[in-house]
């Protein structure tokens, strides 16, 4: 189930990834703008710009990588829908799964389009959490 993730929906669906890649992608194209429009006026703020969205990229890879490692090494449980409440494009979604004969309660925070508004209150998902502290639950479903 691991292995099925999409690089498309773990960009679209983690606020941080999406973030820096939308910041750095429209910051970088105003800086190659600024480069190509400005002949030594201003262009002070063309490397501003650039250095900035260089930031933001680099900010969203490392966020990136840091899912793919909790990915590798979580453990994947069935977990409980216990609420669910959205807020505009945003939403969270309170869980509850058993993690070595121990109830967790839990939470996860969505971005809201067509997969996540399917989830209904004590519907069973597919979770995948990290060993080491089971509290951080990813419902890997969103993601496939």
């Amino acid at each position: 189930m691991k292995d099925q993730i999409k690089l498309s929906k773990l960009i679209t669906n983690d606020y941080l990834i999406f973030a820096g890649v939308l910041t750095g992608v429209l910051l970088l194209a105003i800086c190659i703008y600024g480069l190509i429009a400005t002949v030594n006026e201003n262009i002070t703020i063309a490397y501003v710009f650039g250095g900035i969205a260089i930031a933001s990229i680099v900010f969203s890879c490392a966020r990136f990588f840091v899912l793919v490692n909790r990915v590798k090494k979580s453990v994947e449980v069935q977990g409980v829908v216990t609420s669910i409440y959205f807020y505009r494009s945003r939403g969270r979604v309170s869980l509850s799964y058993t993690f070595e004969g121990t109830l967790i309660q839990s939470g996860s925070s969505v971005v809201r389009n067509a997969k996540s508004r399917m989830i209904k209150p004590k519907q069973t998902l597919n979770l995948i959490i990290n060993p080491d502290k089971p509290k951080q639950a990813m419902i890997i479903d969103l993601f496939k």
